[in-house]
């Protein structure tokens, strides 16, 4: 059985992960993998609060934002209609 290759991440190299956003045919396929990526950061997030209580209540906050501010986002992207390129570039 064929291994998977693992997907890119954007905690490869940031920049090359916004540049293959750009790639066009595979704009959906990496949107939905940042949806992925946000989600982790989420939990994350919500790890470290639950277990770091010693963190200064002030970088909690902004850690609580954060998550709601990349849920907004997970959302927005959940809310995007398919794009026929041809239509745009006929």
């Amino acid at each position: 059985m064929g291994r998977r290759k693992k997907p890119f991440s954007i905690f490869d190299d940031p920049r090359e992960f916004i540049g293959r956003l750009y790639n066009m045919h595979e704009t959906e396929q990496y949107m939905r993998y940042m949806k992925f990526q946000l989600e982790y950061l989420i939990l994350f997030t919500s790890n470290c609060n639950n277990r770091e209580r010693y963190l200064p209540e002030r970088i909690r906050f902004k850690m609580n934002e954060l998550a709601i501010e990349m849920q907004e986002v997970i959302d927005d992207i959940e809310n995007i209609e398919p794009i026929n390129l041809d239509e745009i570039f006929g």
